[in-house]
């Protein structure tokens, strides 16, 4: 939104063709992170994000975390993804 925050949201919605039985999930996902310091090579932030639902292939059980934390992100080697 700013320099001073990113947010990030996804809602995805399934409908299940192959039970009859709870045809559709929901997967809810928010991130936000509050950039400390960027330079060429390092970034720190403080974050919070919650998830909450169930993604495929629906075996596993739902999700439902809360997290708070510390994020330091490096390319020290210079390595492009």
């Amino acid at each position: 939104i700013t320099k001073y925050m990113n947010l990030k949201v996804a809602d995805l919605y399934y409908v299940r063709g192959e039970t009859p039985l709870k045809r559709t999930r929901n997967y809810f996902y928010a991130e936000i992170q509050a950039p400390l310091l960027i330079s060429a090579s390092t970034s720190q932030c403080l974050f919070f994000s919650f998830e909450r639902g169930q993604q495929p292939p629906f075996a596993t059980p739902g999700v439902n975390s809360f997290k708070f934390g510390y994020r330091i992100t490096s390319n020290l080697f210079g390595i492009n993804p």
